[in-house]
């Protein structure tokens, strides 16, 4: 029987088949991501807990690394983590890379929308005595949008908004700088964005009046 020598191209065509099929065996044993589980949506300094599933042809991966573009981690036990939201909202991603003994690794990620807070800051209805003040104190962070409303009896009666420094020289009869100064009585609502974090004063300032000042004040603070 007369032997066919494989020509020159036809061992080039074996060789690439034999390399491809190699290099997709190679591929096949690599740890696999298929799922994130988790919140996808978080308000702003809230925390979520995220778990991720792996399928491993060569046992179990034994490395994983928990990353994110915004927040913080406060823990990871492998494939579940828990996560800190940062303090301003919009889009975080947080991405996990499992690798396995081999050094063969897979790469997920999953996108979670920061939500902002929303908070009461001052919700309150009462009287303040002639020639005193009644004040609301709260630490309010850097960029938080501040709404308010009040109203008053009585025109002598003014709503100051102020910081701790303004708050300490004010009360000493100095002279202070305040964020917001009008008469309590005005419904139109105002607006202010915190520029510093500090702890911040709301004043209802009675000392021009010499008869008692019944007033309400609402304010709300949204985080950037």
């Amino acid at each position: 029987m007369k032997s066919v020598k494989p020509s020159p191209g036809c061992n080039f065509v074996i060789a690439l088949l034999l390399l491809t099929g190699l290099t997709g065996c190679r591929r096949s044993m690599a740890p696999v991501l298929w799922k994130i589980e988790g919140d996808t949506v978080v308000t702003v300094g809230d925390s979520g807990k995220y778990q991720c599933y792996v399928w491993s042809p060569r046992g179990p991966a034994i490395d994983y690394r928990w990353e994110c573009t915004g927040g913080r981690f406060a823990w990871d036990w492998g494939n579940i983590t828990k996560w800190y939201a940062p303090e301003s909202s919009g889009k975080a991603v947080l991405r996990i890379t499992v690798s396995d003994t081999f050094g063969a690794s897979d790469t997920d990620s999953l996108v979670v929308r920061v939500r902002p807070l929303s908070r009461t800051l001052v919700n309150w209805s009462g009287a303040v005595k002639a020639r005193a003040y009644q004040f609301f104190a709260d630490t309010i962070r850097i960029g938080y949008r501040l709404k308010g409303q009040s109203d008053s009896d009585t025109t002598s009666v003014y709503l100051l908004l102020m910081n701790h420094s303004n708050f300490e020289l004010w009360r000493q009869g100095q002279p202070a700088e305040f964020l917001e100064q009008r008469p309590l009585f005005v419904r139109t609502p105002f607006w202010e964005t915190i520029p510093a974090t500090d702890r911040y004063y709301f004043v209802i300032d009675n000392t021009r009046s010499f008869r008692d000042v019944n007033f309400w004040l609402s304010v709300t603070g949204t985080s950037p």
